[in-house]
Formats: C-alpha cells, sequence, structure tokens
C-alpha cells in the first residue's frame, strides 16, 4: 500500500523535512554505500593495482654472461675506471661505490609510445669488473642479483593461453660518484635505427617460470654504453636528481649569532 500525503498551501513558504524512506527498513542499504564507496574510491583515488608477482628463475640455454662496456673517446672498455672510478674506490668500501647500482626495465614492447613496463630490478653489488653470469648450472643466484625476475601476475593473466611470451630488457647504470646515469645499448642490435637497439629479448616460461635470453648469442650478452653526448643520454640525465652525494655544510664559527642567524667565533 503506498502512502500519500496531502498539503496544502495559503502562499507562505513551506518547509517539508522527508526521509530516504518511509520505514525502518536498512536492508540493501549497505550494498549501495559500498557500491558508492568503490565509486568514489576509483575516481578520486587510483583503481587498486594486483601487485601479486611471480618469480621466474634463469634458465641457462644460450647466454649466461653479461658484459657492460662504458663509453671512452677511444674505444668501449669493460671496467669501471672507464666510468670514472679509481682502483682505491673498487677495491674499499666507498660511498660511491656502494651507492652505485645497475638498473633492469622490463618491458611489454620496444615501442616507447605504447609499452607498458612490467617491473624495475636492481643489481647492487657493482665488483671490480662490469661483468657477471648467471650461474644457474650450480643453482647459485648470489653472485647476480637478476637471477630472478618478478613478473607481476596482472601480465601473466593478460597472456593467459600462451606457454610463453618475448619481454625487452633495457639496461643503465647509475653512478653515484658522477650523478650520471650510463645508458647502454644491445650490442647485437647495433645497425638499428630504432628503439629495438636499446633492448634485448627475453621469453618468459609460464609453464615452468623460468626465463633466457632470446638471442642468438652463444657467448655473452654485450652491452654498450650509449654516447654521453647523444640527445637521448642527455633529455635521460636532464631528469635524474642527484642527492648522494650531498653533504652538510657545517658552519666555521663556535658561536651563534642571534641577530643575523648564523655564527661567529668568539674567544
Amino acid at each position: 500500500m503506498s502512502n500519500s500525503i496531502n498539503i496544502k498551501s495559503d502562499d507562505l513558504n513551506v518547509f517539508l523535512n522527508i526521509s530516504l524512506s518511509s520505514k525502518q527498513d536498512f536492508y540493501g542499504y549497505q550494498q549501495e554505500i559500498d557500491k558508492s564507496a568503490t565509486i568514489a574510491g576509483e575516481e578520486h583515488i587510483n583503481p587498486i593495482v594486483d601487485g601479486e608477482i611471480r618469480r621466474f628463475k634463469f634458465v641457462n640455454t644460450i647466454a649466461s654472461t653479461m658484459k657492460y662496456y662504458f663509453y671512452t673517446t677511444t674505444q668501449p672498455a669493460n671496467n669501471f675506471i672507464a666510468a670514472g672510478f679509481t682502483i682505491d674506490e673498487l677495491s674499499t668500501i666507498t660511498t660511491t661505490t656502494t651507492n652505485s647500482f645497475f638498473i633492469l626495465d622490463c618491458y611489454d614492447t620496444f615501442d616507447s609510445y605504447t609499452q607498458t613496463k612490467l617491473f624495475t630490478s636492481y643489481l647492487t653489488k657493482i665488483g671490480k669488473i662490469p661483468e657477471y653470469k648467471y650461474d644457474s648450472i650450480n643453482n647459485n643466484a648470489t653472485n647476480n642479483q637478476y637471477y630472478y625476475l618478478n613478473v607481476p601476475q596482472s601480465f601473466i593473466d593478460n597472456n593467459s593461453g600462451q606457454t610463453s611470451v618475448i619481454v625487452y630488457v633495457k639496461y643503465s647504470f647509475y653512478n653515484a660518484k658522477t650523478g650520471y646515469v650510463h645508458l647502454f645499448y644491445n650490442k647485437e642490435n647495433e645497425l638499428l635505427t630504432t628503439p629495438e637497439k636499446m633492448y634485448i629479448k627475453c621469453r618468459l616460461n609460464f609453464l615452468t617460470n623460468t626465463w633466457t635470453f632470446a638471442t642468438t648469442n652463444t657467448t655473452a650478452i654485450n652491452l654498450y654504453e650509449l654516447n654521453p653526448s647523444s640527445g637521448y643520454a642527455e633529455r635521460t640525465n636532464n631528469g635524474v636528481d642527484n642527492n648522494n652525494r650531498k653533504q652538510q655544510d657545517y658552519p666555521t664559527g663556535n658561536a651563534f649569532n642571534r641577530e643575523t642567524g648564523g655564527y661567529i667565533t668568539v674567544s
């Protein structure tokens, strides 16, 4: 039975308090509240992203060694001296070496206009020589932090039905001594004029949760630093804010001057 209300007005202002329901029945309200809260949250915050990952182990099928060659005006060099480090800095624990690290960025394609970054990994143990081996024979990953790749579950779900898929990996090196990012290209793609030159193909096997380099190179993956004066390298480093080498500027005086806010020397 529906309820009806008759209102008689004498041309004066009439204020009515009308509730959302004529019954004290809250059944179904919670569902509407939850729906409204979800919509409002996604509109004003961000959609919820599933952060679940799957760990993929390296499998030595072709190349298992990676070598980095830093740029010099004469010829690329497979050592950290070319990157600006001294022998003493490499042989002892210093801030410049401990704060420097290699970066692995993995994408679903090499096309910079359509690509989506899948994950980023870091190699923080730079050693004395920029050369790293993926030791899968002894199942020892301690000598290389890139041995495992953490792949988002969402990417795996988007490629359901496939046993394997190709992803594209790009490497770089952050130099804490200079605050500069060294960009590396794949020597195998040296003659390419497309962005693919910067990437290495890797194959993810969804059945075994393993990965390997998808390359014809049977010895090593050779990475050569892009000329630092190239436009691509300069644009990359223009966006890098180096804070690792900043130090506190201590006052030289021994007494505080309340009028100037500085320090003075008092004997």
